[in-house]
């Protein structure tokens, strides 16, 4: 269930694996976007957009992959019962994963509606094990996979979303992925994405934080600097985030700085929505 806002469902699954919040920005519902978090807080929650956003993370290390379709499920429910005329998905990371997975099972759930899925540095194959995946949180769901602790219908969740690649081919879906051109890592992962209506769009730099280049408020040194210091505090309780970021901060600033232009999101959203 979810009230917020004066907003009240009573959605179709109650789900223990994860947790939602949502913020209402517009009364036009012309556009729901769906943000899905790499780590233990919400993703973007901060950033005010310009439509409603539905927050959605989750408690465990399953890449999303868990209760999928009961989870679409949800979203769907929100969805129509909001009165929306669009869907568009986002996420960075493993949370990237969630935007092109849920992207592709809302498009099958939703066929006479636009599904988009923003995607920034994306994993896309979780199951069967890939070993371009280095992130710990990865290991960590394999050693449950090895010693038997994920239930068979956990498995079989797995096996059966495990990669986004080949999921991709709904005609009412258009996938934009954003990742680092110069980190091979990534740059596989967005080389297997295959569909109809994918979008890449390589940057080129060499961290994964790709995403942090399209929510600065201000691109100034100053601001760089401040998030990359914000990181950087928080990265001893993340273990993923200590395994993507550079040792030396200065590297991650220098990185930021290196791009001179990028569109702003909400500019990029909406042409996305156009889809």
């Amino acid at each position: 269930m979810i009230d917020r806002m004066g907003v009240h469902w009573k959605l179709p699954y109650h789900l223990n694996r994860y947790e939602y919040d949502f913020k209402e920005h517009s009364p036009e519902k012309k556009a729901l976007i769906v943000t899905f978090s790499p780590g233990r807080g919400y993703a973007f929650y901060k950033k005010s957009f310009k439509h409603d956003t539905l927050y959605i993370r989750s408690k465990g290390v399953s890449y999303y992959t868990m209760q999928a379709g009961r989870l679409a499920d949800n979203i769907k429910y929100i969805f129509l019962h909001g009165g929306y005329k669009k869907l568009l998905l986002i996420g960075s990371s493993k949370g990237g994963f969630a935007s092109l997975l849920y992207g592709a099972l809302l498009a099958d759930k939703l066929p006479r509606k636009s599904v988009v899925s923003m995607a920034f540095s994306p994993q896309t194959q979780v199951y069967p094990y890939n070993e371009n995946l280095t992130f710990p949180s990865y290991k960590q769901l394999y050693r449950m996979v090895y010693s038997g602790e994920i239930s068979d219908v956990g498995m079989s969740c797995l096996k059966k979303y495990g990669n986004v690649s080949v999921m991709l081919e709904h005609r009412n879906l258009f996938c934009d992925v954003y990742y680092p051109e110069l980190l091979v890592r990534d740059m596989r992962e967005a080389c297997r994405l295959i569909g109809r209506n994918i979008r890449k769009n390589p940057i080129p730099i060499d961290i994964h934080g790709v995403v942090m280049l399209y929510f600065l408020e201000n691109r100034n040194r100053a601001s760089v600097e401040k998030l990359c210091n914000r990181l950087y505090s928080q990265r001893e309780r993340d273990s993923d985030l200590l395994h993507t970021l550079p040792q030396d901060r200065n590297i991650m600033i220098e990185n930021l700085m290196s791009i001179k232009f990028i569109r702003p999101i909400d500019e990029i959203i909406e042409e996305d929505l156009r889809f």
